[in-house]
């Protein structure tokens, strides 16, 4: 199993959106799980009971030293611990070549009124800094939007990291209803830093016509053959609703907890559980194959 680390950092009032932003991770595990890689989201909260000899930034910027993607999120402020988190990818990716930098700001209305100035200095500080390395991140809309683009960006950089195919990487994002049809990579002297420039295009294509449907629902009534497996395979997308649901609990008591040891065994049922939403994909593919099949004849 190739694991790719994600260091996620972020200020504390992104909290619900680091949240969402690992239930999301966790839900791309079950795709690229049966590739063999595993997508490892390091949190700050990973750390929380860590003992070090110095503080708790330094084992935040090892851990930055050891993955391969690192991922900011800013909204109306770039906290001094946040910034040196970038600083430290940015200075590992120039010697390493790695961590890929992903840096993502938040779009959304805010009361300038209550918006403190020591906050507001410092997100157009380090949007000058960023202009001056000619980093262009990306804005987003809501988490949505976040999944989305971040989406986007895995099935351009995971075959680079992995040994997973770009064919491979497309059947996993077949029949997605929205597209990405421009990414770049922008350099600049020594500095690389990975920046997306999404175009999303709705691709709504309704493959079933009301008359597909009906005859379909013709055919299953008067095969029992087919009504069986039409069954089963509504009881397998029922496991899978399940075990979904239980990984969510995991990812939300993982927020609820410090202890390190319990979070280890969260995060194993969450990979435990992935595997085994996997296997059952496998089989609804096994009966979509046969019951296409009977539709046919």
């Amino acid at each position: 199993m190739q694991t790719i680390k994600i260091f996620l950092a972020s200020s504390s009032e992104l909290k619900d959106d680091r949240e969402q932003f690992e239930i999301f991770i966790s839900r791309k595990n079950k795709e690229y799980i049966k590739d063999g890689v595993f997508l490892e989201l390091v949190l700050w909260e990973d750390f929380l009971d860590a003992m070090s000899q110095t503080r708790l930034q330094d084992e935040y910027n090892k851990a930055i030293a050891g993955c391969d993607v690192f991922v900011s999120l800013f909204h109306t402020k770039v906290g001094k611990y946040t910034e040196e988190e970038f600083l430290k990818a940015l200075e590992t990716f120039q010697a390493n070549g790695r961590p890929l930098i992903y840096t993502y700001f938040k779009d959304e209305a805010v009361n300038m009124s209550k918006m403190n100035k020591e906050n507001f200095l410092s997100l157009r500080n380090f949007q000058d800094k960023l202009k001056e390395l000619q980093h262009f991140p990306t804005h987003y809309a809501d988490i949505n939007d976040l999944k989305f683009q971040f989406n986007n960006q895995l099935t351009k950089f995971l075959p680079e990291l992995t040994s997973i195919s770009s064919s491979r990487i497309e059947q996993h994002s077949e029949n997605k209803p929205q597209t990405v049809t421009k990414v770049e990579q922008h350099f600049h002297g020594n500095v690389g830093i990975a920046t997306g420039n999404i175009e999303g295009n709705q691709n709504l294509k309704d493959i079933n016509t009301e008359g597909d449907r009906k005859d379909i629902h013709i055919k299953t009534f008067n095969n029992p053959r087919l009504k069986s497996l039409q069954k089963q395979k509504e009881q397998i997308e029922s496991q899978i609703s399940e075990l979904e649901e239980l990984q969510n609990r995991c990812n939300q008591d993982i927020q609820g907890t410090t202890n390190a040891d319990t979070r280890r065994q969260l995060r194993a049922r969450i990979k435990n559980y992935s595997t085994e939403i996997n296997e059952l994909y496998d089989e609804i593919d096994n009966l979509e194959q046969k019951i296409s099949k009977l539709l046919k004849l």
